[in-house]
């Protein structure tokens, strides 16, 4: 039991039956009606002992009373306690059992609060007081009293060493999660400076082959269609592969660290294939597809698929089992989706359909990107609505 001031124990789940009695039984014992009720019952049998006398009685107080305090203040109830028995030996008192446990507390809780430069001192004199007291009795039983403070102080001092054990391991274990998160925030910063280092040299290069290619196809576009065909060929070949790479650096940086996607690029060529894994998992979408879509630049028809996949993943998220009507359609303009989905009861989204995981904050990032619209939000009859538009022009 720790001798140090009484402390409640924080609110936490729910604890097993035999935990939950053991814990009301510390914060009870801890607790200063506890104290009371222990000063109360020694100095009830200090009383008895007395036999009424009114010096005896008033002595029996000093020797027990002050038990009241042995936790807040276990130095002063040390000394009135101590001091009191040492009072009793002239006036013909005997030693009062009661009053030699309200001294062994008192140590104690004295060896818990306090560290040994106090504590060693205060039993030494606790040690030398016994002696004098009990002088008189057999050595097997001075020899037991003696033995009985200095395990109240070896028993006060294991619980203060107990308690900045456990202090230092806490703060090496905050210490050491501190040290955890800062190397790690670290790690993404270089890793983050060294991927926006690759992008400029990406960007830059690329940017400049294309800018000398397409000067010398406008050279040669009147006299050499052909060597200007091909120019333009290689211009298409040199941006695709810079947005592949600059795609790639980012996803990297986005994933945290996560092994490089080598899966062909997600498209709503497949939307077909995307639709059916979310019917799988109990979603029933219907789907409604205006306009081609197979020759949509990469980024947009990349974004859009991603659009889809969010808004369908958090139907399912929310809204497992609703039914769910998809548009897609796509003009000389731009490319809208539209979502609606009717009330339902929230659902696990499986692995299969799960999307980038950023929600509506990557929705609007996605669209922002390219200058276009976002529209999300409740419908009267607790479904969901969210609508997006790509304008086309904004694509590379």
């Amino acid at each position: 039991m720790d001798f140090s001031s009484a402390r409640m124990m924080p609110a936490g789940p729910r604890l097993p039956y035999g935990v939950a009695v053991r814990s009301f039984a510390v914060r009870a014992l801890a607790s200063p009606v506890a104290d009371v009720a222990l000063a109360a019952l020694l100095t009830a049998f200090n009383l008895a002992w007395t036999g009424g006398h009114p010096v005896a009685v008033a002595v029996a107080l000093c020797e027990t009373a002050p038990i009241v305090v042995w936790r807040r203040w276990p130095l002063a109830a040390l000394g009135v306690t101590s001091a009191a028995a040492i009072v009793a030996i002239p006036l013909g008192f005997a030693p009062a059992p009661a009053n030699f446990t309200a001294i062994l507390l008192s140590l104690g809780s004295v060896a818990s609060a306090y560290g040994t430069r106090v504590s060693l001192p205060a039993a030494a004199i606790i040690l030398a007081g016994t002696v004098v007291v009990v002088r008189e009795a057999d050595p097997v039983e001075i020899g037991f009293e003696l033995a009985l403070v200095c395990s109240a102080w070896a028993f006060g001092s294991n619980a203060r060493g107990r308690r900045e054990l456990t202090r230092a391991l806490d703060d090496l274990a905050a210490s050491g999660e501190r040290e955890r998160r800062e190397a790690a925030a670290r790690a993404a910063a270089d890793e983050r400076a060294r991927v926006a280092r690759e992008v400029h040299d990406v960007v830059a290069h690329s940017l400049s082959v294309i800018v000398v290619q397409a000067g010398a196809g406008r050279r040669v576009a009147g006299e050499s269609p052909e060597e200007a065909t091909q120019t333009l060929a290689s211009i298409e070949s040199t941006g695709r592969e810079a947005l592949g790479d600059i795609r790639r650096l980012l996803g990297a940086v986005r994933r945290d660290g996560a092994a490089p996607d080598r899966a062909p690029r997600p498209s709503l060529t497949g939307l077909d294939a995307l639709l059916d894994r979310y019917r799988a998992s109990g979603l029933h979408v219907e789907t409604a597809v205006d306009g081609l879509l197979d020759d949509l630049p990469a980024t947009i028809d990349l974004s859009a698929y991603r659009l889809v996949q969010e808004a369908l993943t958090n139907c399912l998220r929310h809204a497992s089992g609703a039914r769910v009507r998809l548009s897609v359609r796509r003009d000389e303009r731009a490319i809208s989706i539209e979502v609606v989905s009717g009330p339902g009861a929230p659902g696990a989204v499986p692995a299969a359909v799960r999307g980038d995981g950023h929600g509506l904050p990557g929705m609007r990032e996605r669209v922002a990107l390219y200058a276009g619209e976002l529209e999300a939000g409740p419908l009267p009859d607790g479904g969901w609505r969210v609508r997006a538009v790509l304008p086309l022009e904004a694509g590379p």
